[in-house]
């Protein structure tokens, strides 16, 4: 079996694995949202979420990846990192604006979690993840529950869910973890490790602002709590797409490109990685833009209808399409850059940051559906710098190598434009069945012109 099959034979067993939970969550995300009101699950999802996050990021991504690197377990850096967040944890309670009592309960909450992140490491360094699958899985579910039960609350609710989320976790990191962190403070840190923990402090702080910049910027410019709540909720349903999919092609793409390929199984990888990508980011972009509105109104209540949800939902469709090719251009480009080049490449990151906090600004008028495609235009930059390191790293492919062929291309162009006529004539059930019965010729079409791209993602036993 060659590296190109075995990497995405491991991609489709986690996915497998996934599905069941994501639909779980999926479900209870639906109920919270409608037993919501758009404000509260706004500041729920966003306010509180994002002072949770600004607990636990830095001391998790200092200090978890330093600790891996350690040749024997540095208990003195895993306890640290729970220190260190406890200390954040009691700064943000004095300065965070906002309901005091959650941000309390925030604030308690991610102490928890912090208390469980030394058993959590250990797991890492042993290649073990049962207690992170539980404990994740069985937290959110628990959550979700909570702030179901006790939505009458409002936003009380939200931060009860996270404190009962923090505690389910860190009891299963304890109960499943094989060994104890020891409290012993007297052991030396290794010189490398303490000079990795200080490396990954800078990138610590890229990735926050990369991976919550939306957040940071929606809080910045102020945007109305009906929009902040519309923008949480289509990025929420947006985004099972990107973390079902997406992530584990992402890092079993960079994990393939890491190796030494030959010439003809790294062309024939970027190929049907990138048709493969194009073609679900198709997918999402034609035909979720044209239903959104209708999906709306099948999952949520009237409030979600009178937000405008459906807009901001077809909008994200069209950023699915962008972070599905940003994602594997970005791990293959990634994969092969030296530390120079991924120096470089932070530089320009936070150059896309600060042009995509312009943009924002500058589209805030528009709520929800502005912050959308000011992630559209600063990810559509990002993807541009990863095909230009992808032909400086492969000159031997071609620009028809990275896109979907034009056959492809014309049957996504028709399919759009013939569902929007339907859109105009045909509503409801009606509208589904066209839609139902087009989409499954498409993909029979699909499958036979992209025949070799779709064989990456079979299982072959050898």
């Amino acid at each position: 079996m060659t590296n190109l099959f075995q990497a995405f034979k491991a991609a489709k067993t986690i996915i497998i694995l996934q599905l069941l939970l994501k639909i779980a969550n999926f479900t209870l995300n639906v109920l919270i949202a409608r037993v919501m009101e758009p404000e509260v699950y706004g500041a729920g999802n966003i306010q509180l979420m994002l002072l949770n996050t600004l607990i636990l990021h830095f001391s998790r991504e200092n200090f978890r990846k330093a600790a891996q690197r350690s040749t024997t377990p540095s208990y003195k850096l895993m306890w640290i990192s729970t220190f260190s967040s406890w200390i954040f944890g009691l700064i943000m309670f004095f300065v965070w604006s906002g309901n005091s009592t959650c941000i309390g309960i925030i604030v308690v909450s991610s102490m928890i979690e912090a208390f469980g992140e030394p058993f959590h490491i250990l797991e890492l360094i042993n290649l073990q993840t049962k207690g992170r699958l539980l404990g994740e899985g069985s937290g959110f579910i628990i959550k979700c529950i909570v702030i179901i039960f006790l939505a009458r609350y409002g936003l009380l609710a939200f931060a009860i869910g996270q404190l009962a989320y923090s505690i389910t976790v860190t009891v299963v990191y304890i109960w499943s973890c094989a060994e104890r962190p020891s409290f012993n403070f007297n052991q030396p840190v290794e010189e490398p490790v303490k000079k990795a923990a200080v490396a990954f402090c800078g990138i610590a702080v890229l990735k926050f602002f990369l991976s919550e910049g939306e957040k940071i910027v929606i809080m910045a410019l102020k945007l109305p709590e009906l929009q902040q709540g519309v923008f949480a909720l289509v990025s929420n349903l947006g985004s099972i797409v990107c973390r079902l999919l997406f992530l584990p092609i992402e890092e079993i793409t960079h994990s393939l490109f890491s190796k030494n390929l030959g010439k003809e199984e790294a062309l024939n990888g970027i190929r049907s990685v990138l048709k493969v990508m194009w073609i679900v980011g198709l997918f999402a972009g034609i035909y979720g833009s044209i239903y959104s509105d209708l999906l709306i109104r099948i999952l949520y209540d009237k409030k979600w209808i009178e937000a405008d949800a459906g807009s901001a939902l077809s909008a994200y469709c069209w950023y699915i399409l962008v972070m599905a090719i940003n994602g594997v251009s970005e791990a293959i480009a990634v994969a092969k850059s030296t530390d120079k080049e991924l120096y470089k490449r932070q530089v320009w990151m936070l150059g896309f940051s600060l042009f995509y906090l312009a943009i924002a600004a500058f589209f805030s008028d528009f709520g929800a559906i502005g912050m959308i495609y000011a992630n559209i235009f600063s990810m559509i930059l990002r993807i541009l710098l990863s095909f230009y390191n992808l032909f400086k790293y492969y000159p031997y492919i071609l620009i028809q190598d990275v896109f979907p062929s034009l056959q492809i291309s014309i049957s996504f162009s028709f399919t759009f434009f013939a569902l929007k006529v339907f859109s105009h004539y045909t509503y409801g059930f009606i509208f589904i069945a066209i839609g139902g019965v087009w989409f499954l010729g498409h993909c029979i079409f699909i499958y036979h012109k992209e025949k070799n791209a779709w064989n990456i993602l079979k299982v072959k036993s050898s």
